[in-house]
C-alpha cells in the first residue's frame, strides 16, 4: 500500500499528516508504529489522519501516538491541521469545525498566518480525567518506585499529571515520567508535565507524553501547565500593567474598538466591579459576627454581598471556579487595584456617564484627608499596630502567599511570621511578659 504523506512540526512537536479524504487509508496498530519509527521509518511523536466528518463539522481529525494507540486531543497537531488543510486547498475556511475523539473543537487560521486553538474548558473532577481518587482535590500524591510525587491532575481533552519542579533540567523526566504515565491510578494512561516557573510571567516546561516519550513541545500540556500555574497561585489569571490597564479599560472588543459605547460599557463595568470589591473590604470585617452569633453574642448583621465578592475566583484548594459567571477576568479575584480605584474614581466615572458629550477632564473637588500618613505609619509601626489590637475580639490569624521562588532572600517569609508570631500574643488568655 502506497500512501501521500506530508511531514511536518509545531514547536519541534513533528507529525505523519495522511489525507484520508483523497486516498483510501487503513492502518493497523503495527504499521502506525512502523511510521513513527525514527530508525526504520519516517520517524513522528503522533500520526494524524484528515477524514471527512461524520456530523456537522468540517473535517474529521485522528490522533496516534509512536506506539500506534489512539488519543483524544494534540495542540500541537490541530495547528498543524489547520495549516494542511488550508495549504492543499481541501477549505477557504479561517475558522474551522473538526471533529475529535475528545469532541469538537474549532481552530482559526488567523489574519497574520498564525493558528490558534481553544483547547476547552479544564476538567478537575477525576472521573472526567480519568483519575482514581475518593474526591477532587487540588493536587494528590502518586506513589512512583517507593517514592511520593505530588501532582495536579487536569484534562484539557487528554489526561494531564503536572508537577511543580525546581529545576527542569534535572527532573527525571525520562525515568520518572515513563512510570508516572502508566501509573494505575490513570485508566487510560497520562502524560506527565514537569513545571519550572522563573516568575509569573515565564515557565519551562518539559512532557513525557503518553505513547511518544519525551517530545520538544505540547500544546495541551502547556495549557494544563498554566492552568495548574494559575491555581497554585504561581501565575496570574489576568496579567495587565501600566498603560496596558488604562487602554484595557477603554477600549473595546475587536468589534467596536475604540468606539465610545464601548468604553462607556467598559467604564459601567468598571463602576460595578469596583463597588463590589468595595463592599468586600466591608464584609471581610465582619466575617466573625457569625461566631459571635453562635457563641451568644449580639449579632448586627452580616454583609453577604461583601462576602460573596470576597469569594470570587478560583476555589482553593479545589480551583473550582466561585462567581465568575463564565467571565476569566474574574478568575484571579477583586484585587487590590479595583477598590482603592472604586474609593476615589466612581464618583468621577458616574458624573462622566451622566454627561455622555462632554470631554474627559480631571476631577476637581477635593475628597479630604482621611488616609493622609496612614500607609507610612503602617510601614513604620507594623507590630506596634498589631499589638494595639489586643482587647479585640481577634478570632485568628491567615499567613498566605509566602512562596520561597520569590521570597529569596528570606525576609518576606521572615516579616510574615513575626506579624503572625505578634497577632497570635493579642489572643484572648495568651500571656505575654
Amino acid at each position: 500500500m502506497k500512501l501521500k504523506f506530508t511531514k511536518m512540526q509545531g514547536l519541534g512537536n513533528d507529525f505523519v499528516v495522511i489525507d484520508a479524504v483523497s486516498q483510501s487509508v487503513s492502518l493497523t496498530p503495527a504499521q502506525l508504529r512502523l511510521l513513527a519509527d525514527r530508525h526504520f521509518g519516517i520517524g513522528c511523536d503522533q500520526i494524524l489522519l484528515v477524514e471527512k466528518a461524520e456530523g456537522d463539522a468540517d473535517f474529521r481529525y485522528r490522533i496516534y501516538n509512536a506506539d500506534g494507540g489512539e488519543v483524544e486531543q494534540c495542540g500541537n497537531g490541530a495547528r498543524c491541521f489547520v495549516r494542511y488543510v488550508h495549504d492543499r486547498g481541501m477549505t477557504r475556511k479561517n475558522e474551522i469545525r473538526v471533529e475529535t475523539v475528545g469532541g469538537l473543537i474549532i481552530p482559526r487560521l488567523e489574519t497574520n498566518g498564525e493558528v490558534t486553538v481553544n483547547m476547552g474548558t479544564p476538567k478537575f473532577e477525576p472521573q472526567e480525567i480519568p483519575f482514581i481518587a475518593e474526591k477532587r482535590a487540588m493536587t494528590y500524591v502518586l506513589d512512583v518506585d517507593g517514592r511520593q510525587v505530588e501532582i495536579s491532575a487536569v484534562s484539557l481533552g487528554n489526561p494531564h499529571a503536572v508537577q511543580v519542579v525546581a529545576d527542569v533540567d534535572c527532573a527525571p523526566v525520562l525515568t520518572e515520567g515513563a512510570l508516572i504515565e502508566h501509573h494505575p491510578r490513570f485508566p487510560q494512561r497520562v502524560n506527565a508535565g514537569y513545571m519550572q516557573v522563573l516568575d509569573r510571567a515565564h515557565i519551562r516546561l518539559r512532557v513525557y507524553e503518553r505513547g511518544a516519550g519525551e517530545t520538544l513541545a505540547c500544546g495541551t500540556g502547556a495549557c494544563a501547565a498554566v492552568v495548574t500555574g494559575i491555581l497554585f497561585g504561581l501565575a496570574p489569571a489576568l496579567s495587565v500593567t501600566g498603560p496596558a490597564l488604562f487602554g484595557s479599560l477603554h477600549q473595546g472588543s475587536r468589534s467596536i474598538a475604540g468606539s465610545r459605547p464601548s468604553r462607556w460599557m467598559r467604564s459601567g463595568l468598571v463602576v460595578v466591579e469596583v463597588g463590589l470589591a468595595a463592599q468586600e473590604a466591608l464584609g471581610a470585617g465582619r466575617q466573625h459576627e457569625g461566631e459571635r452569633q453562635r457563641t451568644g453574642g449580639l449579632h448586627r448583621g452580616g454583609n453577604p454581598l461583601g462576602l460573596l465578592v470576597a469569594s470570587a475566583g478560583l476555589d482553593n484548594p479545589a480551583g473550582f471556579p466561585r462567581f465568575t459567571f463564565g467571565n476569566a477576568e474574574l478568575a484571579g479575584g477583586l484585587t487590590l487595584i479595583p477598590i482603592m480605584i472604586g474609593m476615589f474614581a466612581v464618583s468621577e466615572i458616574i458624573r462622566n456617564v451622566a454627561a455622555m458629550d462632554q470631554p474627559w477632564e480631571m476631577a476637581q473637588a477635593k475628597i479630604g484627608n482621611v488616609f493622609t500618613g496612614m500607609w507610612t505609619l503602617t510601614k513604620r509601626y507594623p507590630l506596634q499596630i498589631v499589638r494595639g489590637c489586643r482587647g479585640l475580639n481577634l478570632v485568628g490569624a491567615d499567613l498566605v502567599e509566602v512562596s520561597p521562588p520569590y521570597d529569596p532572600s528570606g525576609n518576606t517569609a521572615l516579616l510574615g511570621a513575626n506579624l503572625l508570631y505578634e497577632m497570635l500574643c493579642v489572643l484572648p488568655g495568651v500571656t505575654s511578659r
